[in-house]
């Protein structure tokens, strides 16, 4: 808020000169040209009198019997004007408006009260009435007058209202991300961290093995179930408002039974789920909203059957409990989910608005309860509204913060005459004067600071909340909803880790540009180096985690935050566009260079909530995070990889060596005359590469010693012995060649 000070301090100035332009300009039109003669006595006059005070002549040219009609015989009235020819017949001359034209300080009030929209329509009317100074208005006079109200409006409240609030819209958006000097990537980066630390994994429902639990699993998973219950839904709805006051007894009953039908339903449902998903029912907050609906409307039901008229209150209350079940319709609408989900988002930060929004009406409360409190009550002054106690400012604060005629009340605390300057503090009635200078200066901070920014701020949070459900935005909602789709086929039980192997599965289940999209057919090379590109932190698994399985030991895990900002940075280097498949080019690599690093201090809040995240994961797993990355493990399982096949290629070389070499011996046996049997031969192949196998496994144990860590020489033994497996079965069938030949 203060560091909007200089910039909204800029649009006020600019504000003022705009207002001064027009006050002059309206003091050059309607100065003492915003009176009436009105009141009882005015409004009880004969027309012929009435319309002198319309159109009035000198005194001199009036008739005998025109000259009776003072209010005292013999009087006189000088000038030509309606106010003179008024106060003459006793009427009251009043001003049509609180604040007029009569100079320009006064015309610059008015014109700022008319910014915010308040009785703007009542001035443009008086204005295109008024006929001249101290002139009795008449209707259309000056109907160009209204152009002068329209243009102000379109200038100084559209226009530097919405100035206002775009700068305070903007600092507090800077301030709010911490970046009033980062980078549009940075900024971005920070946006997209705001949106997936919100962002949480979904638990798959698993169907139970008992029988009768498994058929209302597949009756409340089929196709038709939940379509059925919207329509449902949309029916209790029509039907609860289709009562109305003085409804016949025959059509209530018919409402009343439609409800408990509607209500069986729904209690049939929550039942169904219960006993199809258990415990797991009790995980979704859906579920539970649904829960407590089902409950107060199965209340109803009892509170009718014991008599809800001699409850009173409660029954009412019970039965409109029953309207928030429509809010689930909200759950079936991707587009009305996001939106709901952006208003939950902003929760925090409205709680925030509406603490300081509080603060600033108590303090002006109390400084109203010291300066006005016995103020004489006006028109907009009266036992409603004033300052007469603690409660009853902040009400009136409250009131005026929504621009409700605050420009009359103000006018009524500015009130100088009719009133005690020494006002008793037990006066019943308050009756004492008021101040034009401190009522202003009041009223005028009170509206620019609340009005103007504070409510402005709300404006913002929620701008910025939807601005991220966005089209513009790296990575909207909907795509963070998609990811949490695709990581819930790899983590069905959403502990939040997975496997860092599986992250090329999940990349081809993610739609572009996000990931390659199901339909799209990949290389495994563009895969990898996806995936290397992302630098996504790995984890450990707790000891005895059996969701991870043995796979989980090949290169670790990775957490369902840690990737989602990694494709969100991804998505923030490359510009968010990346064909499926498609290998980077030196143009594209250098233009990611050249990009501005997303990467924030240690001390930023958004580093400090997406540490705070991690430790909670650490917290409920038990897992913990290591020192190297994806990158890390990618490297060495291509490493391994290579070590693999080249071993694989050493022994299919051994061995075809072996056959060569027996091939040779047995040419030299036939040439000596000793030629060996089959069996004999066969049974020596089968000795040399028994023998060289022993000789590699022992030179391998000796090397491979007590270096890196643990999960990497288990993970890389699993493998090791599957290659070993699939190798003994290629010797086997060189020793079946061998034996043949």
């Amino acid at each position: 808020l203060f560091s909007a000070l200089p910039s909204i301090a800029n649009v006020f100035v600019v504000f003022v000169l705009f207002i001064l332009i027009f006050a002059i300009v309206g003091v050059g039109f309607l100065k003492g040209g915003l009176g009436a003669c009105a009141g009882p006595l005015f409004d009880a006059l004969p027309p012929e009198r009435a319309s002198l005070v319309m159109d009035p002549v000198p005194f001199e040219q009036l008739s005998a019997e025109q000259r009776g009609w003072g209010a005292v015989n013999g009087s006189a009235f000088a000038g030509t004007t309606s106010k003179a020819v008024c106060e003459w017949m006793g009427a009251e001359w009043t001003q049509r408006v609180a604040v007029g034209f009569d100079n320009v300080l006064v015309g610059s009030v008015a014109l700022f009260g008319l910014s915010t929209t308040e009785g703007w329509v009542t001035m443009m009317q008086a204005g295109v009435e008024s006929r001249g100074i101290d002139m009795q208005p008449a209707r259309g006079a000056a109907p160009a007058m209204a152009l002068l109200f329209i243009l102000f409006i379109l200038i100084g409240s559209f226009f530097f209202l919405n100035a206002f609030v775009g700068v305070t819209i903007d600092n507090f958006s800077r301030s709010k991300e911490g970046a009033v000097l980062a980078t549009t990537d940075q900024r971005e980066w920070i946006r997209l961290t705001d949106v997936v630390l919100n962002a949480r994994p979904i638990r798959m429902a698993r169907a139970p093995r008992a029988p009768w639990r498994r058929r209302a699993f597949v009756l409340v998973h089929s196709g038709w179930f939940e379509p059925f219950i919207m329509g449902c839904i949309l029916l209790n709805a029509v039907v609860m408002a289709a009562s109305f006051f003085g409804m016949p007894a025959g059509w209530a009953a018919i409402l009343d039974a439609t409800n408990t039908v509607f209500t069986l339903i729904f209690t049939a449902e929550a039942a169904f789920k219960l006993a199809a998903l258990g415990w797991g029912y009790w995980h979704s907050a859906w579920n539970i909203f649904d829960f407590l609906v089902v409950t107060f409307s199965v209340a109803g039901i009892l509170v009718d059957l014991v008599g809800g008229v001699s409850i009173g209150p409660v029954a009412s209350v019970v039965r409109t409990v029953r309207v928030g079940r429509v809010i689930r319709l909200v759950k079936q609408a991707r587009s009305l989910r996001l939106l709901f989900r952006a208003l939950l988002v902003t929760l925090p930060g409205l709680a925030n608005i509406a603490s300081l929004l509080g603060l600033f009406i108590v303090i002006y409360g109390i400084l109203g309860q010291q300066l006005f409190a016995h103020v004489r009550f006006g028109s907009a002054l009266n036992e409603d509204a004033n300052f007469r106690g603690f409660g009853q400012s902040l009400m009136t604060l409250v009131r005026v913060a929504t621009g409700e005629d605050w420009n009359t009340l103000q006018a009524d605390l500015a009130v100088g005459s009719d009133c005690s300057p020494n006002p008793q503090w037990d006066d019943p009635v308050p009756r004492g004067c008021g101040d034009v200078a401190t009522s202003l200066t009041f009223f005028t901070t009170f509206t620019l600071t609340v009005s103007f920014v504070l409510l402005n701020l709300v404006v913002g949070l929620l701008l910025e909340a939807f601005s991220n459900e966005g089209v513009g935005s790296k990575l909207s909602a909907e795509q963070i909803e998609q990811f949490s789709e695709a990581w819930a086929e790899l983590d069905p039980d959403a502990t939040g880790f997975v496997p860092a192997s599986r992250l090329g599965d999940l990349l081809q289940r993610l739609p572009v540009p996000m990931g390659f999209g199901r339909h799209n057919e990949v290389s495994d090379a563009a895969v990898r180096r996806r995936t290397l590109q992302l630098r996504i932190t790995t984890w450990k698994a707790a000891a005895g985690a059996g969701s991870s399985g043995a796979s989980a030991k090949q290169g670790g895990q990775v957490q369902f935050a840690d990737v989602m900002l990694g494709l969100g940075r991804w998505l923030v280097e490359h510009g968010g566009k990346a064909a499926p498949g498609a290998a980077d080019t030196d143009a594209e690599k250098s233009e990611a260079k050249r990009r501005a690093s997303v990467s924030l201090p240690e001390g930023h809040p958004a580093v400090k909530r997406l540490r705070e995240l991690r430790r909670q994961a650490a917290q409920s797993t038990g897992s913990r995070r290591l020192e190297w990355d994806v990158r890390h493990a990618m490297a060495a399982g291509t490493i391994s990889d290579a070590y693999r096949t080249f071993r694989l290629r050493w022994r299919l070389s051994t061995a075809m060596d072996t056959v060569q070499r027996a091939w040779e011996a047995r040419q030299r046996a036939i040439a000596a005359g000793q030629l060996l049997s089959q069996e004999a031969l066969a049974r020596a192949v089968a000795e040399r590469i028994d023998e060289e196998d022993e000789d590699e496994d022992w030179d391998e144990h000796e090397s491979s010693g007590d270096s890196g860590p643990v999960e990497e020489d288990e993970a890389d033994d699993e493998v090791d012995a599957s290659d070993a497996g699939n190798s003994k079965g290629s010797l086997v069938d060189w020793r079946g060649s061998a034996t043949e030949f």
